[in-house]
C-alpha cells in the first residue's frame, strides 16, 4: 500500500502541498486504498494531476483525478416496520434534502439519502 511519507514526497515534485489524507477504515485503521491530496493552487494540483496518473509509487500504480463532492449517503439495516417517512424527518433535521433522489426501499432494508449540501451529509453520517 502507499504510505503518508511516499504520496506526499512523490506529490511534493509537482508543488506545494497543504494536506495528504490517506483513507482509513474507521475499525481496523487498514488503509482503504485511496486519499485525497490538497495544494497550494490549482494549477499545482493539475500538472501533479496530468504527471502522475499511472505513475508507480510504493510498488503500486496510483490514480489521480478530482475529489467529487459526494453528498449522498446509503443508509443500511432500515427496519421495515418503520415507515419511510419517519426516515426522511430524521435526515432532513440535518439539512435540505434532494427530494427526488432520495428514497427508502423499507421493504429491503436500505435507503439513498441525498442532501443538497456535502457539509449536510458529512454532519449526519
Amino acid at each position: 500500500m502507499v504510505d503518508f511519507q511516499d504520496l506526499r514526497a512523490v506529490m511534493e515534485l509537482h508543488g506545494s502541498v497543504v494536506n495528504v489524507d490517506i483513507k482509513r477504515d474507521r475499525v481496523t485503521n487498514n488503509n482503504l486504498g485511496y486519499g485525497f491530496v490538497q495544494f497550494e493552487t490549482h494549477e499545482q494540483a493539475l500538472k501533479a494531476k496530468k504527471a502522475l496518473h499511472g505513475v508507480e509509487v510504493s510498488g503500486r500504480k496510483i490514480r489521480t483525478g478530482w475529489a467529487q463532492r459526494n453528498t449522498t449517503l446509503f443508509v443500511g439495516d432500515l427496519d421495515n416496520t418503520i415507515d419511510a417517512t419517519v426516515y426522511r424527518t430524521a435526515f432532513s433535521r440535518y439539512g435540505n434534502l434532494v427530494d427526488d433522489e432520495t428514497y427508502f426501499k423499507v421493504d429491503k432494508g436500505f435507503g439513498m439519502v441525498k442532501f443538497k449540501t456535502r457539509e449536510n451529509a458529512e454532519t449526519a453520517k
